[in-house]
């Protein structure tokens, strides 16, 4: 969960997990990280801030080789999010019917 510091607020959910998604091409066995974040809070960083410090508690606590994120190809915001922690364009996917981005990090990729 995240919460704003000034006022407890809730802000968002993020973090990991195998999802075991029915996806073309599959992702089983790569934690699948995720973030959504409440409207309120859009525009402010917190996304940036709270998806670096998820990357680098799984680097530093978990040490998985690699992990995966899965966006609508029109999410750009996310997708740059992404990029800032070392996710790269992997390929593209269908899940439930439509095309999805999938996006791969390795281990270490933090950029900021």
């Amino acid at each position: 969960m995240v919460e704003a510091r000034e006022d407890g607020r809730f802000l968002g959910e993020v973090g990991f997990a195998d999802y075991q998604r029915d996806i073309t091409p599959s992702l089983d066995g790569v934690p699948e990280a995720g973030w959504v974040l409440a409207s309120a809070a859009h525009g402010q960083g917190y996304a940036s801030e709270v998806v670096h410090c998820m990357h680098q508690w799984a680097d530093e606590v978990k040490g998985w080789n690699d992990t995966v994120c899965i966006f609508d190809p029109d999410h750009s915001v996310s997708q740059n999010v992404a990029h800032k922690v070392g996710y790269e364009v992997s390929g593209e996917a269908i899940y439930e019917g439509l095309p999805a981005l999938v996006m791969r990090r390795r281990a270490g990729g933090c950029r900021s």
